[in-house]
């Protein structure tokens, strides 16, 4: 039987990366001990958990947990390759979390394996938007456009003043363009992949993560350091790293509701156990009766059909989980390790895996 004590799961590491204790300390107040569960090779870090769900926290005590999440995983990477977890992670206790590494074990080494060698270093830039948009204002097509919105009659007047507040946007997106190229073109040849985080203000010109090995780290900030006397003050930039793969390589746990694989099973017509076979045999049955285009126009064909995909990715998903953890006694855990949900498309054409 378990022993049901909620355990905070930090992050992944080959077996024997925690060998000595991390200096950081863990939840939920930044004094909690930190420690390994390993099976079969693969380990996970790990602590006790008593606090509240993540999700019912103000803002403030988010962020401060957030804080003590990297501080624990940032200090695991000193050690070795680590990959995080997701934050919010709890599992119902140590015995969960060995089980999740006897299903997943495989997956997670063969991630480990994936981004051996390998940090995420941000590299973002601010500019003085003050001082930007003066310079702006003298650029043809913004001049241009202000002639014409003060020469205007009175009832054209508000949509040319509009449209100089365009001109100036694509002004400043052109900018931002040619700076985002000029970084692509210094740092491209040293990175595995590459992916730009959101634009959380107008001050800032381009935010971006990029996955470098290790052994590249002093050759990478040089290329930053170049393209800063490059910019010539016209941008501050700012590089972060080397820090675990958060944007490229977190691991995240779910664990299945009730209700939507009931629902699930319910459109897919599966009163039996859900197995792959059964699975992807009732949806492709009814795959053909429901397709959208043999379906009249007007009909709610295309929803019922995205229900029904999404049907069969729950289902599956579940029915993989549960042959991985056939002799356990609990809930079915599913692990994925890939890019956090923050992240955005991948840059200037880049390749599916990020790849230049």
């Amino acid at each position: 039987m378990m022993s049901e004590i909620p355990t905070y799961v930090y992050g992944v590491a080959a077996a024997g990366v925690l060998r000595t204790p991390l200096r950081a300390q863990g939840m939920p107040d930044g004094q909690s001990p930190v420690t390994a569960i390993a099976v079969g090779g693969a380990s996970a870090i790990v602590g006790r958990y008593a606090g509240p769900a993540m999700n019912g926290l103000p803002r403030p005590e988010l962020l401060r947990r957030l804080a003590i999440h990297q501080r624990v995983i940032e200090d695991a990477l000193e050690r070795g390759d680590v990959l995080p977890a997701q934050f919010g992670t709890v599992l119902a206790s140590e015995d969960e979390v060995r089980l999740l590494l006897t299903a997943w074990g495989g997956l997670v080494r063969a991630s480990l394996t994936r981004f051996s060698g390998l940090v995420e270093v941000e590299v973002a830039a601010t500019w003085d938007l003050p001082r930007v948009l003066g310079e702006v204002a003298c650029d043809p097509e913004v001049m241009k456009a202000k002639s014409v919105a003060v020469q205007a009659p009175p009832e054209e007047r508000l949509a040319q003043q509009v449209n100089v507040g365009k001109v100036v946007k694509e002004a400043l997106d052109r900018r931002r363009g040619r700076c985002q190229q000029m970084l692509l073109e210094a740092a491209r040849p040293l990175a595995e992949c590459i992916r730009p985080n959101i634009l959380l203000s107008d001050e800032l010109v381009f935010n971006v993560a990029f996955l470098v090995p290790r052994r590249a780290m002093a050759e990478f900030e040089a290329a930053i350091d170049r393209l800063d006397a490059e910019l010539a003050g016209s941008c501050l930039l700012r590089l972060i790293g080397p820090l675990p793969p958060y944007t490229f390589g977190t691991v995240s746990v779910t664990r299945f509701d009730a209700e939507r694989l009931a629902a699930g099973r319910a459109l897919l017509g599966l009163g039996g156990e859900i197995t792959k076979q059964a699975v992807l045999s009732s949806y492709r049955r009814l795959a053909r009766q429901s397709h959208p285009d043999g379906q009249p126009a007007g009909t709610d064909a295309v929803q019922r059909f995205t229900a029904l995909n999404a049907a069969r990715a729950d289902l599956l998903a579940y029915a993989d989980s549960r042959a991985r953890v056939a002799a356990a006694d609990g809930p079915a855990l599913m692990v994925t390790i890939g890019p956090s949900e923050q992240d955005g498309a991948a840059l200037d054409g880049a390749a599916p895996d990020g790849r230049p």
